[in-house]
C-alpha cells in the first residue's frame, strides 16, 4: 500500500487510499513520506487544489504535526497560496498557534508572494497572528534577518498586509 501511495501523483487518489486503511497504518504512511513527496502533493495543484484542500482537511484529523509540514511544503512561491473550496490551511492558521517551522516560512512567503489575492489572504493570517498571538516581535526579528537591502521592502509589505481590510473569511 505504502509503495503505491508514493507511487500516485493524484492526491485525490492517495486521500482515498489512506482512508480506506485503518488511521494508524495511514498515520504510519504519511509520517513516512520523504520531504519531495509531501512537496508533490500539495504543489503538483493542476486542477488539483480542491482535492489538495480536502486531503489537508483528511491530514488535520490524522496527524497535526504532518498537516502542518504539508502547509509549510505549500509556500511555493511558483504556485502561490493554495487556493480551494474549502481553505483549511488558513482557517488553522487564524485559529491557533502556528508551529515555528511553518510561522517563519509564512512570514518569508507572504513577503515575496506575488499574487496580490496571495498578500490580502495571507495578511488575514498574518493579522490574527500579530492580534491573538502576539507575534509582532517575531515578524521584526525574521525581517531584521533579512539582507540590509531588503529590510525597507519587507517592512512595507508588512505594513501594507495589517493596513489592509481583510476580504477573506476561512471557516
Amino acid at each position: 500500500m505504502q509503495t503505491k501511495i508514493n507511487q500516485e501523483y493524484d492526491v485525490e487518489c492517495i486521500q482515498r487510499e489512506l482512508e480506506e486503511i485503518d488511521r494508524d497504518t495511514a498515520r504510519q504512511i504519511i509520517v513516512s513520506m520523504d520531504d519531495q513527496k509531501v512537496y508533490k502533493n500539495v504543489n503538483m495543484r493542476k486542477f488539483q487544489s480542491d482535492y489538495i484542500c480536502d486531503y489537508l482537511g483528511f491530514l488535520w484529523d490524522i496527524s497535526k504535526k504532518d498537516f502542518w509540514r504539508h502547509v509549510k511544503a505549500s509556500f511555493e512561491l511558483s504556485e502561490g497560496l493554495l487556493w480551494g473550496d474549502n481553505m483549511i490551511h488558513c482557517q488553522k492558521m487564524i485559529e491557533g498557534g502556528i508551529p515555528e517551522d511553518v510561522w517563519v516560512s509564512l512570514v518569508y512567503f507572504a513577503l515575496n508572494v506575488e499574487e496580490e489575492r496571495d498578500i490580502d489572504a495571507l495578511g488575514c493570517v498574518l493579522k490574527v497572528q500579530i492580534n491573538k498571538f502576539r507575534k509582532q516581535q517575531e515578524i521584526i526579528d525574521l525581517i531584521q534577518c533579512l539582507p540590509e537591502s531588503s529590510q525597507a521592502a519587507a517592512k512595507k509589505r508588512i505594513k501594507y498586509m495589517l493596513e489592509s481590510p481583510c476580504h477573506y473569511s476561512f471557516d
